[in-house]
């Protein structure tokens, strides 16, 4: 259309984003609870979203890796945001150490859910739970989503290439054979991984010589 224009003076800011350090998670990690830290792993080390968080069941951790096969929208159960977004990701070693520990005597169901055997409302956790928390721990409540952004920042920053990161991610923009056939984790997401595995211990391991020099 011609002599048209999208006016800008009502239009709102974009809002700020976060992205969750490892620091910032360590600290959460230190803190709460299962099923709370179970979430902030599979959250912060795999990059699920909030409705594949509450999706995710026992039976998904195998292999070495977390498929990803369903979400919760509301107290729906559906199927993930994209074709793409149903895949694998690998599992590095302190999210495997914290699905041991959360899994150690059950084999099949949801892996977070509530009194009644539902999906977990995510939302009503971060309200009761998280924000609260994270107040005592000097922290803000940014959402779920800033788990995933500080995975994308964390593989970025070890340098890890954009399109991996985009696979690791689940973004839909990729190959059409990888839309639809995604069977298996492709090796430079499996070599990545084990990157960032390498980097989160290192942090771990640095932090805590420091505290006790």
């Amino acid at each position: 259309m011609r002599e048209v224009r999208i006016p800008t003076r009502h239009l709102a800011p974009p809002k700020q984003t976060h992205a969750y350090g490892l620091a910032e998670i360590k600290k959460m990690l230190n803190f709460f609870g299962r099923p709370v830290t179970t979430l902030i792993g599979l959250a912060g080390f795999a990059g699920l979203r909030k409705g594949e968080l509450a999706g995710v069941y026992v039976e998904d951790w195998r292999d070495g890796d977390v498929w990803v096969e369903r979400s919760v929208w509301r107290k729906h159960i559906t199927e993930p945001k994209s074709r793409k977004s149903k895949a694998p990701v690998p599992v590095i070693a302190p999210l495997r150490q914290l699905l041991q520990e959360h899994c150690r005597d059950r084999t099949e169901g949801l892996m977070s859910q509530s009194r009644k055997g539902t999906p977990l409302n995510l939302d009503n956790l971060a309200k009761k739970v998280m924000q609260p928390g994270l107040a005592q721990l000097g922290l803000k409540w940014y959402g779920w989503h800033a788990f995933r952004r500080g995975l994308a920042t964390n593989l970025k920053q070890i340098g890890v290439d954009d399109k991996t990161i985009q696979t690791i991610l689940r973004h839909a923009d990729y190959t059409t054979t990888m839309n639809h056939y995604v069977l298996s984790v492709p090796e430079s997401v499996r070599t990545a991984m084990k990157r960032f595995e390498m980097f989160v211990c290192n942090h771990y391991a640095t932090e805590t010589k420091t505290k006790i020099a």
